[in-house]
């Protein structure tokens, strides 16, 4: 075996304790090698090889699907901030629509008012009357318009403020995809790290 060689060569050399210890440790670390991985030097070292280059090849696709989990966090991050930025500007939207709506109605009750003053009237002015049912009449088409246009803006905002939550929801998963990816390549760079010392501290 690999010791039974190696023992016989120090048995006819000439050591100080130090280097007979350093060789000692030395040859109970291959023998520990050539009991795990095979008889030989060669066959250690190309089983050591393979083993590192696995390891390395599952520390570079854990470290590609933490970088695609890294990226993934910053697009959910960036869809978050565009889906707020969404919310506020549909709420502003809708402020401004129940704003033109109250003067859309304000307007319409003074020209129900005034047109009802014009038929109390004694004479009642025809024309005065035609012109107050025109004005009724333009002011209603506002209010109409104008409570069309605060129903659309309560529906963006309800669309905004489904799509904040699924922006929040999307970056939460991302989160933890990215935390799983960190432990995941963190976990492989050890394994691979420990690979290449075991084959370094085997060559040396």
């Amino acid at each position: 075996t690999v010791k039974d060689i190696i023992e016989a060569e120090i048995s006819s050399l000439d050591f100080s304790e130090n280097e007979r210890e350093e060789t000692e440790e030395r040859l109970d670390f291959l023998f520990k090698l050539s009991k795990k991985y095979g008889e030989t030097e060669e066959e250690m070292l190309s089983y050591l090889e393979k083993a590192k280059e696995e390891a390395e090849a599952k520390e570079t696709a854990a470290k590609d699907a933490l970088d695609a989990a890294k990226a993934a966090k910053n697009a959910a991050d960036q869809a978050l901030k565009d889906a707020q930025d969404a919310v506020d500007t549909a709420v502003l939207a809708e402020e401004a629509a129940q704003q033109a709506q109250q003067k859309a109605k304000d307007l319409a009750e003074q020209a129900a008012k005034e047109l009802q003053d014009r038929l109390t009237q004694d004479p009642v002015d025809a024309e005065a009357v035609a012109a107050a049912e025109q004005k009724l009449k333009g002011a209603e088409e506002a209010l109409a318009k104008a409570e069309e246009a605060l129903s659309d803006a309560e529906s963006k905002l309800s669309d905004a403020e489904k799509a904040l939550k699924d922006a929040q929801k999307v970056l939460a998963e991302a989160k933890e995809a990215l935390e799983d990816a960190q432990a995941t390549y963190d976990q492989a760079y050890e394994i691979a790290e420990e690979a290449r010392k075991e084959l370094q501290d085997a060559i040396a």
